[in-house]
C-alpha cells in the first residue's frame, strides 16, 4: 500500500510540477527551486540577427545584441511542439524595426547618408538593448503615440539611464 501511494504521489507530482520534481535512487522526492520569470527567460533560447545589415557590421552587431536582449523562444505544448517567438518589450521592438526600415528606405532613396545614420543608430540600438533591464511603461506609452520615424529617433536619443 505504501509503495502504491509513493508511486501515485511521484506520478502526480511529475504531472503537476513537470521536470522540477523527481525521485532519487533512495526514493527521496527532490523538488528543484522555482526560478523567477526573469531567470526562466534568461535560460531560454535567445533571438539573434543573422543577416549582414546595409549599414555595416556595427549595426549588425547592435541588432544582434538587441535581438538577444528582447527575443526568446518557448516550446509550445502538444504532440507537435514548435518554438514560439516571444518579445519582452513588443512596443520598443516594433519601433526599432520601424526605424530600421525607415533608415534602409531613406538611404536607398538618397535622402539620408550612411555616415549620417550609422552613429545615431548605434546609440539607439545600445539604448534599446539596455531598456530590457528597466521599467519602461512610460517609454512604451510615449512610443505608442509616435508614428513618424524622425520623432522615434529623437525620442530614443533623448533617453538617459539612472543606474543607481
Amino acid at each position: 500500500m505504501k509503495t502504491i501511494f509513493s508511486i501515485l504521489f511521484v506520478c502526480s507530482s511529475f504531472l503537476l510540477f513537470g521536470q522540477a520534481t523527481f525521485t532519487d535512487s533512495n526514493g527521496t522526492i527532490i523538488i528543484n527551486k522555482n526560478l523567477s520569470k526573469e531567470d526562466q527567460i534568461k535560460q531560454l533560447k535567445r533571438g539573434s540577427y543573422v543577416e549582414t545589415h546595409i549599414l555595416g557590421d556595427s549595426i549588425t552587431y547592435g541588432l544582434n545584441q538587441f535581438e538577444k536582449s528582447m527575443v526568446y523562444f518557448t516550446q509550445s505544448g502538444g504532440a507537435y511542439a514548435i518554438e514560439q517567438k516571444r518579445v519582452t518589450k513588443p512596443v520598443i521592438y516594433k519601433k526599432i524595426y520601424a526605424l530600421d526600415e525607415y533608415y534602409i528606405k531613406s538611404i536607398a532613396a538618397g535622402k539620408l547618408g550612411v555616415l549620417d545614420v550609422r552613429p545615431k543608430y548605434v546609440k539607439i540600438l545600445a539604448k534599446a538593448s539596455k531598456l530590457v533591464d528597466f521599467d519602461t511603461k512610460k517609454v512604451e506609452q510615449d512610443l505608442k503615440k509616435l508614428k513618424d520615424p524622425e520623432q522615434i529617433e529623437a525620442y530614443f536619443l533623448k533617453i538617459k539611464f539612472n543606474e543607481n
